[in-house]
Protein backbone atom coordinates (compact mmCIF):
# COMPACT_ATOMS: atom_id res chain seq x y z
CA UNK A 1 0.00 0.00 0.00
CA UNK A 2 1.46 3.37 -0.96
CA UNK A 3 1.21 6.52 1.10
CA UNK A 4 -1.45 7.85 -1.23
CA UNK A 5 -3.55 4.71 -0.74
CA UNK A 6 -3.12 4.43 3.03
CA UNK A 7 -5.99 5.09 5.45
CA UNK A 8 -3.94 7.89 7.01
CA UNK A 9 -3.60 9.63 3.65
CA UNK A 10 -7.36 9.43 3.08
CA UNK A 11 -8.01 10.85 6.52
CA UNK A 12 -5.62 13.74 5.88
CA UNK A 13 -7.39 14.57 2.62
CA UNK A 14 -10.76 14.64 4.36
CA UNK A 15 -9.71 16.64 7.43
CA UNK A 16 -9.90 20.45 7.09
CA UNK A 17 -7.00 22.57 8.25
CA UNK A 18 -6.72 23.05 12.00
CA UNK A 19 -4.15 23.90 14.62
CA UNK A 20 -3.00 22.49 17.95
CA UNK A 21 -1.45 24.63 20.66
CA UNK A 22 0.61 23.49 23.62
CA UNK A 23 2.98 24.59 26.33
CA UNK A 24 6.21 22.65 26.66
CA UNK A 25 8.44 22.63 29.72
CA UNK A 26 11.68 21.12 30.99
CA UNK A 27 13.07 20.78 27.48
CA UNK A 28 16.35 18.96 26.87
CA UNK A 29 18.23 19.21 23.56
CA UNK A 30 21.12 16.76 23.58
CA UNK A 31 22.91 17.05 20.24
CA UNK A 32 25.82 15.22 18.59
CA UNK A 33 27.58 16.19 15.36
CA UNK A 34 27.78 13.19 13.04
CA UNK A 35 28.75 12.67 9.37
CA UNK A 36 25.90 13.68 7.08
CA UNK A 37 26.01 10.39 5.09
CA UNK A 38 25.03 8.49 8.23
CA UNK A 39 21.55 10.04 8.29
CA UNK A 40 21.14 10.16 4.49
CA UNK A 41 19.17 6.85 4.36
CA UNK A 42 16.54 8.38 6.65
CA UNK A 43 16.02 11.54 4.59
CA UNK A 44 13.29 11.42 1.92
CA UNK A 45 13.48 13.43 -1.28
CA UNK A 46 13.42 16.34 -1.94
CA UNK A 47 14.94 17.08 1.47
CA UNK A 48 18.68 17.17 2.05
CA UNK A 49 20.83 17.25 5.20
CA UNK A 50 21.47 20.69 6.73
CA UNK A 51 25.16 20.53 7.74
CA UNK A 52 26.27 22.61 10.68
CA UNK A 53 30.02 22.23 10.15
CA UNK A 54 32.43 20.21 7.99
CA UNK A 55 29.64 18.21 6.29
CA UNK A 56 28.42 17.11 9.70
CA UNK A 57 24.84 17.35 10.90
CA UNK A 58 23.34 17.46 14.34
CA UNK A 59 21.47 14.45 15.62
CA UNK A 60 19.42 15.53 18.63
CA UNK A 61 17.58 13.79 21.42
CA UNK A 62 14.82 16.14 22.59
CA UNK A 63 12.77 15.45 25.74
CA UNK A 64 9.98 17.55 27.24
CA UNK A 65 6.63 17.77 29.00
CA UNK A 66 3.70 18.75 26.76
CA UNK A 67 0.95 20.51 28.73
CA UNK A 68 -2.33 22.25 27.92
CA UNK A 69 -2.43 20.53 24.52
CA UNK A 70 -5.66 21.56 22.82
CA UNK A 71 -7.32 21.88 19.45
CA UNK A 72 -8.09 25.42 18.34
CA UNK A 73 -11.73 26.17 19.09
CA UNK A 74 -12.04 23.36 21.66
CA UNK A 75 -10.55 24.89 24.82
CA UNK A 76 -12.58 22.66 27.14
CA UNK A 77 -10.48 19.54 26.48
CA UNK A 78 -6.75 19.58 27.18
CA UNK A 79 -4.11 16.85 27.22
CA UNK A 80 -0.68 16.39 28.79
CA UNK A 81 2.05 13.86 28.06
CA UNK A 82 5.82 13.38 27.99
CA UNK A 83 7.64 13.10 24.68
CA UNK A 84 11.08 12.11 23.42
CA UNK A 85 12.21 12.73 19.84
CA UNK A 86 15.25 11.64 17.88
CA UNK A 87 15.70 14.18 15.12
CA UNK A 88 18.07 15.72 12.61
CA UNK A 89 18.02 18.89 10.54
CA UNK A 90 17.25 19.18 6.85
CA UNK A 91 16.81 21.73 4.09
CA UNK A 92 13.73 21.96 1.91
CA UNK A 93 15.24 22.93 -1.47
CA UNK A 94 11.89 24.23 -2.75
CA UNK A 95 11.45 26.84 -0.05
CA UNK A 96 15.13 27.05 0.87
CA UNK A 97 14.36 26.78 4.57
CA UNK A 98 15.79 24.52 7.23
CA UNK A 99 13.51 22.28 9.22
CA UNK A 100 13.48 19.41 11.67
CA UNK A 101 13.24 15.83 10.40
CA UNK A 102 11.80 13.60 13.12
CA UNK A 103 13.40 10.17 12.81
CA UNK A 104 11.72 8.52 15.80
CA UNK A 105 9.26 9.83 18.39
CA UNK A 106 7.94 8.30 21.59
CA UNK A 107 5.22 9.49 23.99
CA UNK A 108 3.71 8.09 27.17
CA UNK A 109 0.08 8.42 26.01
CA UNK A 110 -1.60 5.62 24.08
CA UNK A 111 -4.53 7.88 23.13
CA UNK A 112 -2.29 10.56 21.62
CA UNK A 113 -0.19 7.91 19.89
CA UNK A 114 -3.24 6.44 18.17
CA UNK A 115 -4.62 9.87 17.25
CA UNK A 116 -1.37 11.12 15.74
CA UNK A 117 -0.81 7.89 13.82
CA UNK A 118 -4.10 8.55 12.03
CA UNK A 119 -2.68 11.90 10.95
CA UNK A 120 0.50 10.28 9.65
CA UNK A 121 2.78 10.90 12.62
CA UNK A 122 4.47 7.62 13.60
CA UNK A 123 4.54 8.38 17.33
CA UNK A 124 5.24 5.30 19.39
CA UNK A 125 3.64 4.76 22.80
CA UNK A 126 6.44 4.05 25.30
CA UNK A 127 6.93 4.33 29.07
CA UNK A 128 8.67 7.68 29.51
CA UNK A 129 9.03 9.96 32.54
CA UNK A 130 10.77 13.24 33.33
CA UNK A 131 11.77 14.46 36.79
CA UNK A 132 13.67 17.62 37.65
CA UNK A 133 15.26 19.14 40.75
CA UNK A 134 15.97 22.88 40.74
CA UNK A 135 17.50 25.54 42.95
CA UNK A 136 15.47 28.50 44.20
CA UNK A 137 16.94 30.56 41.34
CA UNK A 138 15.62 28.02 38.83
CA UNK A 139 18.95 26.35 38.05
CA UNK A 140 18.63 22.64 37.29
CA UNK A 141 20.43 20.48 39.86
CA UNK A 142 19.31 17.43 37.95
CA UNK A 143 17.24 16.63 34.91
CA UNK A 144 16.31 12.95 34.83
CA UNK A 145 14.65 11.19 31.87
CA UNK A 146 13.78 7.49 32.08
CA UNK A 147 11.90 5.12 29.81
CA UNK A 148 11.94 1.99 27.68
CA UNK A 149 12.77 2.13 23.96
CA UNK A 150 14.39 -1.08 22.72
CA UNK A 151 16.23 -1.00 26.03
CA UNK A 152 16.26 1.22 29.10
CA UNK A 153 16.64 4.99 28.74
CA UNK A 154 18.39 6.71 31.64
CA UNK A 155 19.55 10.30 31.04
CA UNK A 156 20.74 12.53 33.85
CA UNK A 157 21.78 16.11 33.13
CA UNK A 158 22.76 19.06 35.36
CA UNK A 159 22.84 22.71 34.40
CA UNK A 160 26.31 24.06 33.74
CA UNK A 161 26.94 27.79 34.25
CA UNK A 162 27.68 29.40 30.91
CA UNK A 163 30.84 30.97 32.35
CA UNK A 164 32.31 27.47 32.62
CA UNK A 165 31.84 26.75 28.92
CA UNK A 166 35.08 26.81 26.94
CA UNK A 167 35.77 29.82 24.65
CA UNK A 168 35.49 27.62 21.54
CA UNK A 169 32.04 26.45 22.62
CA UNK A 170 30.83 29.94 23.54
CA UNK A 171 31.76 31.28 20.10
CA UNK A 172 29.32 28.86 18.48
CA UNK A 173 26.66 28.94 21.20
CA UNK A 174 24.30 31.39 19.49
CA UNK A 175 24.62 29.68 16.10
CA UNK A 176 24.01 26.28 17.70
CA UNK A 177 20.92 27.46 19.55
CA UNK A 178 19.54 29.06 16.39
CA UNK A 179 20.17 25.94 14.29
CA UNK A 180 18.65 23.52 16.80
CA UNK A 181 15.72 25.44 18.27
CA UNK A 182 14.48 27.93 15.67
CA UNK A 183 13.15 25.88 12.68
CA UNK A 184 9.46 26.44 11.93
CA UNK A 185 9.03 23.43 9.62
CA UNK A 186 8.73 19.82 10.73
CA UNK A 187 9.07 16.72 8.56
CA UNK A 188 8.47 12.98 8.83
CA UNK A 189 9.60 10.24 6.46
CA UNK A 190 6.58 8.05 5.74
CA UNK A 191 7.33 5.17 3.35
CA UNK A 192 9.93 7.24 1.52
CA UNK A 193 7.75 10.35 1.24
CA UNK A 194 8.13 13.56 3.21
CA UNK A 195 5.24 14.87 5.27
CA UNK A 196 5.53 18.54 6.25
CA UNK A 197 3.82 20.64 8.91
CA UNK A 198 4.35 24.25 9.95
CA UNK A 199 4.98 25.52 13.45
CA UNK A 200 4.87 28.86 15.24
CA UNK A 201 6.71 28.99 18.54
CA UNK A 202 8.11 31.37 21.08
CA UNK A 203 11.84 31.92 21.25
CA UNK A 204 13.60 29.15 23.13
CA UNK A 205 16.06 30.59 25.66
CA UNK A 206 18.20 27.69 26.86
CA UNK A 207 21.04 27.29 29.30
CA UNK A 208 23.91 24.84 28.94
CA UNK A 209 24.09 21.47 30.64
CA UNK A 210 26.46 18.60 31.30
CA UNK A 211 25.96 14.83 31.36
CA UNK A 212 25.90 13.10 34.72
CA UNK A 213 24.93 9.73 33.23
CA UNK A 214 23.43 8.43 29.99
CA UNK A 215 22.08 5.08 28.77
CA UNK A 216 20.16 4.99 25.49
CA UNK A 217 20.99 1.66 23.81
CA UNK A 218 18.69 2.23 20.81
CA UNK A 219 20.86 5.11 19.60
CA UNK A 220 23.98 2.93 19.40
CA UNK A 221 22.31 -0.35 18.35
CA UNK A 222 20.62 1.47 15.44
CA UNK A 223 23.97 2.83 14.27
CA UNK A 224 22.87 6.44 14.61
CA UNK A 225 25.52 7.19 17.22
CA UNK A 226 28.71 5.63 18.50
CA UNK A 227 29.16 5.18 22.24
CA UNK A 228 31.78 7.96 22.24
CA UNK A 229 29.41 10.36 20.48
CA UNK A 230 26.58 9.55 22.87
CA UNK A 231 28.65 10.16 25.98
CA UNK A 232 30.33 13.32 24.67
CA UNK A 233 27.74 15.36 22.74
CA UNK A 234 28.68 18.69 21.17
CA UNK A 235 25.74 20.54 22.72
CA UNK A 236 23.49 20.10 25.76
CA UNK A 237 20.75 22.71 26.14
CA UNK A 238 18.07 23.00 28.81
CA UNK A 239 15.04 25.28 28.50
CA UNK A 240 12.32 25.74 31.10
CA UNK A 241 9.43 26.55 28.75
CA UNK A 242 8.06 27.36 25.32
CA UNK A 243 4.71 27.74 23.56
CA UNK A 244 4.01 26.02 20.24
CA UNK A 245 1.21 26.12 17.67
CA UNK A 246 1.25 23.29 15.10
CA UNK A 247 -0.70 23.62 11.84
CA UNK A 248 -2.28 20.41 10.61
CA UNK A 249 -2.91 18.09 8.89
CA UNK A 250 0.61 17.51 7.52
CA UNK A 251 1.04 17.68 3.78
CA UNK A 252 2.97 15.37 1.50
CA UNK A 253 5.63 17.23 -0.45
CA UNK A 254 7.17 16.46 -3.82
CA UNK A 255 10.21 17.80 -5.64
CA UNK A 256 8.00 19.85 -7.95
CA UNK A 257 5.54 21.26 -5.41
CA UNK A 258 5.55 23.36 -2.27
CA UNK A 259 4.39 21.89 1.03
Amino acid sequence: MSLNDSPGALVMKLIPSFSVSMDISDVLYLSCLIPAPRVAPYIPKPLSPAPFADNKVFLSVVCFHSKNVKLAGLPFRKFSYNQINIRTYVTDPIKGKNGVLFLFSGINSSFISISTNILGFPWRNIPFALKTAREENGQYNQYHATGIWNGAIDIRIAEEPFSSVSPDQSLNFRETVQHITSPALGFYNIRGSALCFKVNHTEIKPVTGKILHIDFPFLTSSGLLTEAELTKPESILLADKGTFTIFLPPQKIKASTNP
